[in-house]
């Protein structure tokens, strides 16, 4: 009869289904896919980024649609009232988009992706995007997969987001208090 030596060397698997690689280390998911986590950088980076695209294409779309009809004879009113049902459907296309960024960085909080629809109701909308914007994201792995890498790209584009509008009240103080002075 074998004895069982209470000191042996268990023989169970100790990892607990943890298979850790170097490339599991970070979310290597792509950027429109809703599985995943963002960084506040990559966040508001990717948010500005498509923000700037959207408005490119919104621009483009005025212009065309709007000169085309006045082109026609049509006045102002006409022309960006026939521009208004493709801006709607531009913005039926942007809206999902929107969402996976936005789902993304709630899972980075560690928080369902299903918040994010709370954007809809005003004041609420607030409890969604004061810390999407401004908490730090949980630390390693959380229950949405691991970090994302962090880039450094990222955080000149917040910094963009922040000296711009800067620069613009500095700069919309500055010039009339110049000009009043060149005029004495």
């Amino acid at each position: 009869m074998a004895t069982v030596n209470p000191y042996a060397t268990p023989e169970a698997s100790l990892e607990l289904g943890l298979k850790r690689s170097k490339s599991d280390e970070y979310d290597e998911t792509p950027i429109w896919s809703p599985k995943g986590r963002f960084g506040r950088a990559a966040f508001i980076h990717y948010s500005m980024v498509f923000g700037i695209l959207i408005m490119v294409v919104y621009m483009i779309l005025f212009i065309g649609i709007g000169g085309g009809i006045a082109a026609l004879g049509a006045d102002d009113g006409q022309a960006f009232a026939a521009a208004g049902p493709v801006i709607f459907i531009l913005n039926l296309l942007v809206l999902p988009v929107t969402f996976i960024l936005l789902i993304r960085r709630l899972h980075d909080l560690n928080w369902s992706g299903w918040m994010s629809l709370l954007i809809f109701i005003p004041l609420v909308n607030l409890v969604i995007y004061v810390p999407a914007l401004f908490f730090r994201g949980v630390d390693g792995v959380n229950d949405y997969g691991p970090p994302r890498r962090y880039v450094g790209y990222h955080a000149i584009a917040v910094w963009l987001v922040a000296l711009v509008p800067a620069l613009g009240i500095a700069l919309a103080i500055l010039i009339p208090l110049l000009n009043s002075g060149a005029t004495q």
